[in-house]
């Protein structure tokens, strides 16, 4: 008897454990549009003006001038044949007039399909990387946007990545 009490004593600790340890290391961002999850030690900023939320890195020092991030944008239709692939077509346009378009994939996500776009800018005498998801669902495109200086990029892209693909549509 006092084995098994032992026993559920510490699977009861354990389990508390493993809870604590998961809320410290994740946060969720959760709209009735969308949700997200992220590691704690990205910065979530969500009250910026036409920026549904920004999920910033931390300074690697202090000659760090550039802060890389994951923001999202939420747009309207901009006509009445508003769907992923006239989305696609537009903003490729528009990177092609601003920058220089790296890749353009459709790829499927949590059930959605998505446009997976990398490309190349130049931002305040700075050269970007950006790498883009585009979903487009209840007349809205969802523009999520991993932005780092192009010296950096390979340092966070695949864990920024990551979290960008924890996104999912309601």
């Amino acid at each position: 008897m006092l084995k098994i009490l032992s026993f559920k004593i510490i699977l009861l600790i354990f389990i508390c454990f493993l809870a604590s340890c998961k809320s410290d290391k994740v946060g969720e961002i959760n709209t009735n549009q969308y949700a997200m999850s992220y590691p704690s030690y990205l910065v979530l900023e969500d009250e910026l003006e036409g920026i549904e939320f920004m999920l910033f890195t931390e300074k690697k020092g202090i000659n760090d001038d550039f802060i890389e991030n994951i923001n999202l944008i939420v747009q309207g239709p901009k006509s009445r044949n508003f769907n992923l692939d006239n989305f696609v077509t537009i903003s490729e346009e528009q990177i092609n007039e601003e920058g220089e378009l790296i890749s353009s994939e459709r790829l499927k996500n949590n059930g959605h399909e998505y446009q997976r776009i990398l490309y190349m800018t130049k931002m305040h005498d700075r050269n970007l990387k950006m790498l883009q998801h585009y979903y487009v669902a209840n007349k809205k495109a969802y523009v999520l946007t991993f932005t780092a200086a192009e010296d950096e990029y390979e340092n966070y892209v695949n864990a920024l990545e990551d979290v960008m693909l924890t996104f999912s549509l309601k």
